[in-house]
């Protein structure tokens, strides 16, 4: 269901909308990515598969795939992206790790840390990954930055439970949801990658500390939120726009084909939204 709460909500998201449903049956959802060609990736934790659904070249309904398992050993894989090479990358949580699985198909570390719980990653167009370390309860988290380099280093230390992370159309701002300060920050971007001082672009609903997750930006600025309560979106500017409320909370999100419309990960499903707007791209 679509809830529009201001009428310019109808400019990111037609409220008659059908919300399609594409995949259910699963165990426990998380880290989702669309390709250029339309190829769905995600994970399922509870059986530490990354699954694929595959859309044929004149498909255009993005229920119409074809499911697959693609690997079958990805314990600890919580959060996916894909680089410009469209080289697939995942964080380990349980293992404190960032990979990418080469052309050659073997999957290599792109960032190794002793400490903390890599979740949510986003890839920029200086080669950089940002990565959201999302700590258990009482510990500080994170945003860290493997270089195209190949170093690695704390970005922001200002969020103590990095759950989301995304970037801007312009590429000129990292944008991270914080799950214990229940809000979204917008970090300026430096020519190194580094961050600087953050805003405070939208606080999110009272009531739940934990409601606010992994998020994505449409090319005019517009931010698309998981929370407990649905897909929340919001206007650049930090006005709620609306919410989708789907069967049960999504856990996370891509944009699909194209980066048009969303996909939307719950526990044991995955729903399409169309948008009238395209996705930033970063990949």
């Amino acid at each position: 269901m679509i809830q529009a709460r201001v009428p310019a909500m109808s400019e990111a998201i037609d409220p008659r909308a059908e919300v399609l449903s594409v995949v259910n049956g699963m165990g426990s959802l998380n880290g989702i990515v669309c390709d250029r060609v339309g190829t769905l990736s995600f994970v399922d934790t509870a059986t530490h598969t990354i699954h694929r659904y595959r859309m044929g070249r004149h498909q255009t309904k993005p229920n119409e795939g074809t499911l697959g398992a693609y690997r079958s050993d990805a314990t600890g894989v919580y959060g996916l992206t894909i680089d410009h090479q469209g080289r697939l990358l995942a964080s380990y949580r349980s293992e404190c790790r960032v990979t990418r699985v080469d052309m050659d198909g073997v999957e290599r570390d792109i960032g190794v840390r002793g400490v903390g719980a890599p979740a949510d990653l986003v890839y920029a167009i200086d080669g950089s990954t940002y990565v959201a370390d999302l700590p258990a309860p009482g510990t500080d988290g994170a945003v860290y930055q493997h270089t195209r380099g190949g170093a690695t280093r704390v970005a922001a230390s200002t969020c103590p439970r990095p759950g989301g992370i995304t970037l801007d159309p312009r590429q000129l701002h990292l944008l991270v949801a914080d799950q214990h300060l229940n809000a979204i920050y917008r970090f300026p971007i430096t020519a190194d990658g580094s961050l600087e001082s953050p805003s405070v672009v939208i606080e999110g609903p009272t009531g739940d500390a934990s409601t606010l997750g992994p998020l994505k930006a449409d090319e005019e600025g517009r931010f698309y939120v998981t929370s407990s309560a649905g897909l929340l979106i919001y206007s650049p500017d930090g006005v709620h726009l609306g919410t989708v409320v789907l069967p049960e909370p999504p856990v996370n999100l891509c944009w699909g084909r194209g980066f048009l419309g969303l996909y939307l990960s719950t526990r044991t499903s995955i729903y399409f939204v169309p948008t009238k707007v395209r996705g930033t791209r970063t990949f």
